[in-house]
Parts: structure tokens; sequence; C-alpha cells
């Protein structure tokens, strides 16, 4: 109906980014696919070797993916598992040095007790007699009932203890 030239019979021009030798191999594919040359592949032209081979490579590109899928899941299960491993072995070594920290915490502590208690079953009557009025009164010369009082109030079930 009108004078417009068909696109379909004008021959396509090289794009600037494909080498000659690409463009010739793509062109001389297309005219083997155009059996009946309308300058277009139909479906019946698709049905033969270039339809299987684009099918294989589409299962071939599938298999490569769950390959490089399961390849990647396994280095990242072997990273957790290393993770964990390396995690456990420096939990391990900080709870020995927090235990070792804690006995010789232990040692210092038992050591100065033990100490306190030594100079404590050492004391004279006297030095026995100055202790227990400090803790009850301070500085002061002699104890007064008040001071006994306060000192007592929280110790009455060690009065039957007292030796006379």
């Amino acid at each position: 109906m009108g004078s417009a030239v068909s696109t379909k019979s004008l021959k396509p021009t090289k794009p600037e980014d494909c080498s000659v030798e690409v463009w010739k191999k793509i062109l001389q594919l297309f005219d083997k696919l155009d059996s009946d040359g309308t300058s277009s592949i139909e479906d019946g032209e698709l049905m033969g070797h270039i339809a299987t081979l684009h099918v294989e490579n589409n299962i071939t590109n599938l298999k490569n993916n769950k390959r490089n899928f399961n390849n990647n899941i396994e280095f990242k299960k072997e990273k957790i598992q290393s993770d964990l491993e390396r995690n456990i072995k420096k939990l391990q070594k900080e709870a020995q040095e927090d235990i070792q920290k804690l006995d010789i915490s232990q040692q210092k502590y038992v050591a100065e007790i033990d100490k306190s208690i030594a100079t404590l079953n050492q004391m004279s009557p006297e030095e026995k007699a100055k202790k227990i009025r400090h803790a009850i009164c301070g500085n002061k010369e002699s104890i007064e009932f008040w001071d006994f009082y306060k000192y007592m109030k929280n110790r009455a079930d060690d009065i039957p203890n007292i030796i006379w």
C-alpha cells in the first residue's frame, strides 16, 4: 500500500562493538536458518540443531549454576565449622585463663584469711580484750551499756557460748 521500503529487505549493518569475523559468522548462520529466504527465522526453521544446542547450553548452564551453588554452600559450611572450632578454642583458652585468675585470687584470699586466723589465735587475753572493746565502742576507754546493746542485739544467740 505504501511506498515505504520494507525493513525486512534491508541488509543489517554491523554494529561498531562487533568484530568483522563475528559479524560474518552471525550473518552466515542467519542465512542458513532462514531457509525460506524471508529474512526472518520461523519456529519451523529453529527445530534443528540450533534449538537442540540452545537447550543443551541451558542445561549445561543450569548444571554449572547448581555445581557452583553447591560448592559455595559447602565452602560456607566449612567456614562456619572452622569459625566454630576457632571460637571454641578461643573460649576454652579464655575460660582457662579466667579459672587461673580465680585460682590465684582464691589462693591470695585464703592466705590472707589464714594469716588473720593465725594472728587472732596468737593474741594474748589483753589483746583480745582490746579487740572486742574496740569493736563495741571504738576508741573509748570503757564500754557503755548502749554501745554494748548495739553490739550484742544481733549476737544474742552467742550469749550461751560465752565461757565464764
